[in-house]
């Protein structure tokens, strides 16, 4: 049996009443979807909420509520409108990415700040650059304790309700929201956030101590499994544990099987939920902002049989600029049987990323039925890409494309429809944006900028040239000529790189690549000094100052 996390609770009063009534009808519905996976989420949800949306006051606002859809480790070109590879065609469906991108903005060229989960969520929330965040790696809890966020700035000027749920990579002893309970929020970090339901990635959930984050909780607390009932933690555990058997395949006695391992655990599933929740319990009389940080399709792919089966039929094209052809095979080629769960493959990717248009449908369907879309402004965005074994690379981490540039798609009231804009962007710009939406101003030490002036009216984007950078590298994006350039400065040599990459000069790698006609970073371009030098005057004080450009050995 599942159990329910506690949320909110109101004080009585009339719309006291109404919210605890919309909110009761709400769990009721998150209940029986989340305990009868073939349930159609509309049906229930709208039958559910029909009488709930009719008793709950509607007060007109001129400010919008704002909803950010978070990603994580989700590629630019995986985005179900981009069909074509080098290695053959992609057959990735997202129809709900696909019909919003209609109805608004699609950035076809978004970049972010740096490609790693906690400095890139430090860079939106602070609104500053990668050198100026304060969050250089990942694990260390180093939230500077003077520094804002754009969310306390909507907060405290603008009286936004500020949420949050999911994996945010956030720092953990937040004194109103503490990651885990035993915390206590003793510290003096104001993230600011009205509410917030924050958990773990998908394999760190499985590495706590007690007391646990809440998507751990939620799993120790619940059974799962037809015939035969099991701990939802000792299921979810030995899926993410991986594959004992031989080829890939599970052990005949794991309880990594259909019936236990289904959407009620799936990590993704509950974050989804969770965000109902909040929607749920809000004021009425207030407008918010919410960002849902969704932790997959982060590593380990893994999919229950569902998600599987859905994926097997069709051809996943393999890795570009790798001499294992192989890499990321799917299960599903191996032999494994397609009614068990599956982990690894890019076809596993691509399932998680279509269950994931299934659910941030699901909770555009729910603003729908509760007659808030209408003044919902949403955005959807991954945090950094994956290489997905490009150049035989894992991950994220380095300069490439597929792990520095991401989709991008905002729609909602104000906002131009069919707008496909194909010059960079920095997602950093999202922290601004919002704020702009809000009426709050950034703080002067913030860099972030608003996109709304383009998204609204037609303007010219703000910045001239976007930056990204991490560890041992920095680069700079920038139109010349009409011509979208990337120019790369690695200290020494960058590390693991397309087979097509010179060796460095003088202690430093200097590479120029046009974005556009180069997405896989194979031809580093050596006869353009002019547009290098303007190029790397936008590189940040240090780097790359007197460097050449590097070529390949004659």
């Amino acid at each position: 049996m599942l159990k329910s996390i506690p949320t909110v609770d109101y004080k009585s009063s009339t719309a006291g009443r109404r919210r605890r009534w919309l909110a009761m009808v709400s769990s009721v519905a998150l209940v029986l979807v989340a305990t009868s996976p073939s349930l159609d989420f509309e049906g229930a949800v709208s039958r559910l909420l029909a009488d709930a949306a009719t008793n709950t006051t509607e007060i007109a606002s001129s400010k919008p509520n704002m909803l950010l859809l978070v990603l994580d480790q989700w590629r630019y070109d995986w985005d179900g409108m981009t069909p074509d590879t080098p290695t053959g065609p992609l057959p990735l469906k997202m129809p709900f990415l696909e019909s919003a991108a209609k109805k608004g903005v699609r950035f076809t060229q978004a970049y972010v700040p740096a490609p790693l989960c906690g400095p890139v969520r430090a860079c939106l929330a602070s609104g500053k650059e990668y050198d100026e965040c304060g969050v250089l790696v990942n694990h260390v809890d180093d939230w500077p304790v003077a520094q804002d966020t754009f969310y306390k700035l909507m907060r405290d000027q603008s009286d936004y309700d500020v949420f949050s749920c999911g994996k945010d990579d956030l720092f953990k002893d937040d004194k109103n929201f503490p990651f885990y309970s035993n915390l206590g929020g003793h510290a003096s970090v104001d993230l600011g956030f009205t509410n917030a339901m924050r958990s773990a990635g998908k394999h760190r959930v499985t590495k706590e101590h007690a007391p646990y984050e809440r998507f751990r909780t939620f799993l120790e607390q619940s059974e799962v499994g037809n015939e035969t009932k099991a701990s939802a933690y000792d299921v979810y555990k030995q899926c993410f544990d991986g594959p004992t058997g031989p080829d890939g395949a599970w052990s005949t006695d794991s309880l990594c099987s259909a019936d236990k391992f289904t959407s009620e655990i799936y990590p993704d599933d509950f974050v989804q939920r969770e965000a109902v929740s909040l929607i749920a319990n809000s004021k009425k009389d207030k407008p918010w902002f919410m960002q849902v940080n969704f932790p997959g399709p982060h590593a380990p792919m893994m999919s229950t049989a569902e998600m599987a089966a859905s994926v097997s039929g069709r051809t996943w094209p393999s890795p570009h600029d790798s001499a294992y052809k192989h890499m990321l095979q799917c299960p599903q080629v191996k032999g494994v049987n397609d009614d068990v769960p599956h982990m690894g493959g890019r076809c596993n990717y691509a399932a998680e990323l279509e269950n994931l248009d299934k659910l941030m449908h699901n909770i555009f369907k729910y603003l729908t039925t509760v007659k808030l879309i209408d003044n919902t402004i949403i955005c959807m965005v991954g945090d950094h890409g994956e290489m997905l074994g490009d150049h035989e690379i894992m991950g994220k981490k380095v300069p490439w494309q597929a792990s520095i540039s991401v989709p991008l798609v905002c729609f909602g009231p104000g906002i131009k429809e069919g707008v496909v804009y194909k010059d960079p962007v920095t997602t950093l710009d999202l922290a601004g944006t919002f704020m702009d939406f809000a009426g709050a101003k950034p703080n002067d030490d913030m860099t972030t900028k608003s996109l709304k002036p383009f998204m609204t009216e037609g303007t010219t984007p703000p910045r001239e040239f976007v930056s990204s950078g991490l560890f041992k590298w920095r680069l700079v994006v920038q139109v010349v000529d009409d011509v979208s350039y990337k120019l790369i400065c690695c200290k020494g040599d960058c590390g693991q790189s397309p087979t097509t990459v010179p060796p460095p000069i003088g202690g430093w790698q200097l590479l120029l690549y046009d974005t556009q006609a180069d997405r896989f970073d194979m031809s580093p371009i050596e006869d353009k000094p002019d547009v290098v030098e303007k190029l790397r005057q936008n590189l940040p004080d240090g780097w790359c100052t007197d460097a050449k450009i590097s070529v390949k050995a004659t």
